[in-house]
């Protein structure tokens, strides 16, 4: 188990799925949220800057609360794959999910976070709220677009 108080644990977010505590690399498991450079599309047709906007909801998630994150394995960058729970939010992942701002990873999680996000595309919260290119696709057509 990895853990930090985040008062005295150095807690980096690098994107709306991924952290780093003390120098530990960590990738939230089950979920995928907007690349930091992506953008999605309005109902109008305006775009909003939803990578962005899920990383301010993770930071805001975590500011000044003690951090434990329960490692699941790796991933194929060497990143630790965690549950991860902060203060009162017993799992970021699944907060993520239901605030719309990332998805669940099936292929990974086996559909654990499936009711938070047909509950999210119901109430078209974050990216529901118009229209998106799921994470991973964006990734693949994005790659020479992204840094690291």
């Amino acid at each position: 188990m990895l853990a930090a108080a985040a008062a005295i644990a150095a807690i980096l977010v690098w994107d709306g799925d991924s952290l780093e505590i003390d120098g530990a690399q960590i990738r939230l498991w089950g979920v995928d949220a907007p690349e930091l450079a992506q953008t999605c599309e309005r109902p109008d047709g305006r775009l909003w800057a939803c990578g962005a906007a899920a990383k301010a909801a993770l930071v805001e998630m975590i500011a000044g609360q003690p951090v434990e994150c329960q490692a699941r394995g790796r991933d194929r960058y060497g990143r630790t794959v965690a549950r991860c729970s902060a203060g009162p939010v017993r799992d970021i992942g699944a907060e993520m999910v239901r605030r719309g701002l990332a998805m669940d990873s099936t292929r990974y999680s086996g559909g654990a976070y499936a009711g938070e996000e047909r509950a999210a595309r119901k109430a078209r919260r974050g990216i529901w709220n118009g229209s998106f290119i799921e994470p991973w696709k964006w990734r693949r057509d994005h790659k020479r677009d992204r840094k690291g």
